[in-house]
């Protein structure tokens, strides 16, 4: 059903595109309607593009104006010039909060992300964000419902009873007066040799499989060591054994209430249609003291003295033990029903939490990775690695999939760790080293807590800063915490792999933050964690078309196109420059080159001495 709704919204998407071509964009315009449906979002994110262009060239140019503007409250009368520099060192140190991930989510949902400040969320990142939010939804209850359906068929047998003779395939009966029940020292072998065993049910045959070789020879020596040998000739007959599943027969007249059944181990034929034969009973699996199952119906065949009296007891004796035994077993280290579903359940709820941040936090992070490059904080063109990211283009297709199956192993990796890490401390087996861990890790911390307070002091009484105030107590200190150190420094190292173990678990499915620090993990041209270059190509790839001020640029060079020579003239452009500079001086240094150009008449060089020149003429 699901794959259905996907087909026919994805079919009324394209009947959408179709449709739009064929309806005029005059219809179009007018209809409110018409355009929410037939238009797309990439339209409207033109449309917010284009808007966040006016709105910072028209706050850039309000904020120089208001520079050149003169203080009412200052009666000095200074040149615009002046007022300039001034007002520039008093807004100098002005900040606007931007960036933060409450700040981007209502920036992203307000929709003033796009429409101020112009940052473009390609289809490809809010296609993978979806994907990891529904995959933070269903993939933990889907393991949860995976391991609660292995925990309750684990814990089955004691959450349910059965009573219901076993009589499993066939309808075999077996009829105990025609039974021999061997004995080894005087006690019972746990089988019987029963004759005139009918399999009643005509696809009972299909469930035996002939014993031949090594099996076959085997079972023939646990007859031949039973005494049961004898009864075939001393011979090793044609045998058939239950596989894979086990055949029980029964007494004649058992019900739901009443019944005695036993386990068929080995049958030999004796008609030529397989109805009946020769059967060893008591064994399953080849183990034997499994002749009878409890059932009160057993009861009915036995006599004082009788061989079936003394194997019915011999069997209650043998599950008293048994029972006995399970009981101290299940105990001592079969754990609780309750251990596995707290586990379980704080193990879900952490990987959806876990699961949850990481692709929270995918859109805020393209925000800020952009505002930084905008900003200056990550440095672009005057980077010498910037050229990186303009080469292998199609790597960032990488990311898609990547984003889908980063969530899915992080959410595996995170309830593995943690389901595991919770039963560990409340299994009964292994929560004593639990909590022996934890008394030593206390000790441990208070240990740390007293070295940490005499740290303090010994700094404060022996340094400031660099220097020693009282050298002698400095250097015992020095020497007595190195020997310390040399000990105690094996534990934060063991804390430190820990720690960065967890850090793996917990971020392996972030691909916009790099795990490694720069220049580790870079081997020449390779890297080892690629992804976040990545990333961060994808994001410089969207800005490079979609950036506010682009987009202005390149609608000056369609218009120059359109209109030719009578756009975007020499004059025109002369008196750009000496409004721009005038206006604003301080973008002038983003027209003189680098300083570590070699070149001394760089081409912006020669240019701004011919608008200097040009300008001059002017005036």
């Amino acid at each position: 059903k699901v794959n259905i709704v996907i087909g026919c919204l994805l079919v009324a998407i394209q009947v959408c595109n179709i449709i739009r071509f064929i309806v005029p964009d005059d219809t179009l315009r007018g209809s409110k309607f018409l355009t929410l449906i037939l238009r797309g979002t990439g339209v409207r994110s033109e449309f917010g593009i284009k808007k966040a262009t006016a709105v910072k060239v028209h706050k850039l140019i309000t904020n120089a104006y208001a520079l050149h503007t003169a203080d009412t409250d200052d009666e000095m009368i200074r040149t615009s010039k002046a007022n300039a520099l001034l007002n520039y060192n008093k807004e100098l140190e002005k900040r606007e909060t931007s960036g933060g991930f409450i700040w981007a989510w209502k920036q992203f949902f307000s929709g003033a992300m796009l429409d101020h400040e112009g940052i473009w969320s390609h289809t490809r990142l809010l296609a993978s964000n979806l994907a990891q939010l529904l995959l933070v939804i269903s993939l933990p209850l889907f393991i949860a419902a995976i391991a609660n359906d292995a925990v309750r068929e684990i814990y089955s047998f004691e959450l349910e009873g059965n009573n219901t003779p076993k009589n499993l395939h066939c309808n075999s009966v077996f009829d105990p007066n025609w039974c021999t029940f061997p004995q080894l020292e005087g006690e019972s072998a746990g089988v019987g040799i029963c004759m005139n065993v009918s399999l009643q049910n005509s696809t009972c045959v299909d469930h035996f499989v002939q014993l031949e070789g090594f099996a076959r020879n085997g079972f023939c020596y646990l007859l031949e060591e039973a005494g049961i040998n004898d009864f075939f000739n001393g011979t090793c007959p044609e045998l058939f054994a239950p596989f894979p599943d086990t055949i029980y027969t029964r007494t004649e007249g058992s019900v739901n209430d009443d019944y005695c059944t036993a386990p068929v181990g080995a049958c030999t034929p004796t008609s030529e249609d397989y109805s009946t034969g020769i059967c060893i009973i008591g064994f399953e699996y080849a183990l034997p003291f499994q002749f009878l199952e409890a059932g009160s119906g057993c009861s009915n065949y036995t006599s004082e003295g009788d061989d079936f009296d003394m194997l019915l007891t011999r069997q209650k004796e043998l599950e008293v033990i048994i029972q006995e035994q399970t009981d101290e077993f299940m105990e001592e280290y079969f754990p609780k029903l309750w251990m596995a579903r707290i586990s379980l359940g704080i193990g879900t709820v952490t990987a959806f939490l876990v699961g949850l941040a990481n692709s929270l936090v995918s859109i805020p992070s393209q925000v800020i990775t952009t505002l930084k490059y905008r900003t200056g904080v990550f440095e672009s063109l005057r980077d010498p690695k910037f050229k990186s990211f303009r080469a292998g283009m199609l790597q960032t297709t990488y990311l898609f999939g990547a984003s889908i199956w980063g969530t899915i192993f992080n959410i595996f990796l995170v309830f593995g760790f943690v389901t595991i890490g919770v039963f560990l401390s409340v299994y009964q087996v292994t929560a004593p080293f639990v909590l022996t861990f934890l008394s030593l890790l206390i000790g441990v911390l208070t240990t740390l807590i007293v070295k940490l307070l005499v740290s303090l002091f010994l700094n404060k009484y022996n340094f400031v800063g660099y220097y020693r105030r009282h050298p002698l107590i400095a250097n015992i200190s020095n020497l007595a915490f190195e020997c310390w150190h040399i000990a105690i420094t094996s534990g934060y190292v063991v804390i430190r792999i820990v720690k960065l173990l967890i850090i793996v678990v917990i971020f392996i499915g972030r691909f916009d933050r790099p795990l490694l620090a720069a220049g580790i993990g870079e081997i020449g041209p390779i890297r080892l964690d690629n992804f976040p270059h990545v990333f961060k190509m994808d994001l410089l790839a969207t800005d490079a078309h979609r950036h506010p001020y682009i987009e202005r640029l390149g609608m000056m060079y369609m218009m120059k196109l359109r209109h030719g020579s009578n756009f975007g003239r020499k004059s025109g452009s002369i008196w750009r420059l000496l409004f721009v500079f005038a206006l604003m001086p301080w973008l002038r240094k983003y027209r003189i080159s680098n300083e570590e150009t070699s070149s001394k008449k760089s081409l912006s060089e020669d240019e701004d001495v011919l608008v200097r020149k040009q300008s001059n003429d002017v005036i």
